[in-house]
Formats: structure tokens, sequence, C-alpha cells
């Protein structure tokens, strides 16, 4: 019904009746956020991370509004606790990246992005964030390396794209012709 007002009183009564749920705390902290009420949603995420530690979805919200916030360090600390939990989460994955790149772990960055390159061979942010990080170790023939590969596909982006419609096109035909 995308009654907020509700929807925190709801969970607010949940909490004060001492809900061993979890997502009473998380939802409530998604609402905190909405409602531009950040501390409270923090300590609705800690709560939450509390009673279910393993709770992918509860450090990745945590995770954002920290970086949102500028709490960087912390915010690197979740996104790090998420991918220990799920590697496979590129979007993840690609923040962790840029708040490393940010605090000057240009090395830590660097792996995460190749890490993003081997499954998303076209993603250019990644080169960019390359480069950026071999600047920021001195290394001027890697940093222009990797913004020659980013010029290079932004150039090439129609082909790179007609090629890629070809290959899933292919694909699709090969499935549908297996019995």
């Amino acid at each position: 019904k995308n009654n907020l007002k509700e929807a925190y009183a709801d969970y607010s009564r949940s909490i004060a009746l001492k809900s061993p749920h979890f997502g009473d705390y998380m939802n409530r902290g998604i609402i905190n956020v909405q409602q531009r009420r950040f501390m409270e949603a923090l300590s609705d995420y800690d709560q939450a991370i509390k009673l279910e530690p393993k709770s992918l979805i509860t450090y990745m919200n945590r995770a954002i509004l920290r970086a949102d916030l500028g709490d960087d360090n912390n915010a690197l600390t979740d996104f790090k606790q998420v991918l220990k939990m799920d590697s496979s989460m590129m979007e993840v994955r690609y923040s962790k990246a840029v708040l490393a790149l940010k605090l000057r772990n240009y090395r830590d960055a660097i792996r995460d992005y190749q890490i993003i390159l081997k499954q998303h061979e076209y993603f250019l942010p990644a080169y960019w964030g390359i480069a950026q990080a071999y600047d920021g170790l001195n290394n001027v023939k890697e940093a222009y390396r990797y913004r020659q590969k980013a010029y290079e596909l932004d150039r090439n982006k129609d082909r790179i794209r007609e090629k890629q419609k070809e290959n899933l096109e292919a694909k699709a035909t090969i499935a549908n012709e297996q019995p």
C-alpha cells in the first residue's frame, strides 16, 4: 500500500513486543532511510544483524547507507562481509572497489575491478577504476594501458553490442535445438 507511516507503526509495535524477527528491524530501517532518519536506520540495521548475523541483505543495506553517509571504512567492512557470504554479487564488488579506490586501497580496488572484468569484460567503469588505482600507485604505464583499453572499448561499443547480440541469439538457437 506504500503507507510508510502505518508500516513504521506496525514494525515499531512488533519491536516493542520484543519480536525476535530480524526483518522487523531491517524493514523499519528501510523506512527510516526513506524518511531520512539515518541514525535510526543504522540502529535498526545493527539490531537486525544481532538477531540474524547471516542476513546478507541487512549488511548490504547498512553498507549502502554507511557509504552514503560518508562512513567509508565501516561501509567497506560491510561490503566485505556481504562478499564473504556471496562472492558472486558483482554490484557489491563494484561498490567495494569504488570505496577501496576512494580510501586509497589501490591494490584492493584493482583486485576487485579485475574480478568484475573476468565476468563482464566490457564493463568500462572497471577499466577506468583500475587506471585510477594504478595512477595512485604511480604506475603510469599500467594506468595508460587500462585507459587505452577503455577508450578502445568505448570507440567500438556499437560493434561489441552487435557481437554480444549475435552470441546471445546463437546460444538461444542451440538451447532450442537440444532435446
